[in-house]
Formats: C-alpha cells, structure tokens, sequence
C-alpha cells in the first residue's frame, strides 16, 4: 500500500540488492536514482497488453497501473 517494494522475512533484501529477480515499482526506481546521485531526465510509464505489441502510456497512477517504467537517467554535476 506504501508504493514500494516489501522488505520481509521471506524477502529479505532491497530490491537493488537482492540475489533474486528484481521487480520493483517505479517509486522504489525514483528511490533508488535519489540515493546513488542519478537524475532522472525523462520517464514514461507504460501498460503493455499481452495479447499484443502495443502499449498505453500511463498518465495517472503510474505506480500502480503501468507495467514498465522507461527512464532517462543521468548523473547529478559536481
């Protein structure tokens, strides 16, 4: 319900830390480009549908709608 990725006894790691496949939500990704000094430049945030090769641009809700978050990230100056 936070947004991001469960820390818990049977996950035990960060998602960026883990030994495990990482699925994360696009939160815990802006999280995560915070802390290591990335700037994100540009995002979208995408639905695919499975039964083809389209996708939906997600506009609200992305966090919780989209299936793919796409970033241009770069490093902070300095």
């Amino acid at each position: 319900m936070k947004g991001v990725a469960p820390i818990s006894r049977q996950l035990p790691y960060q998602w960026h830390n883990t030994p495990n496949i990482r699925v994360i939500t696009i939160k815990d990704f802006r999280r995560y480009a915070g802390e290591v000094g990335f700037r994100i430049l540009k995002e979208v945030a995408i639905n695919t549908n499975p039964h083809d090769r389209s996708g939906t641009i997600i506009y609200r809700f992305p966090n919780l709608r989209a299936s793919y978050g796409i970033f241009l990230i770069g490093k902070e100056p300095g």
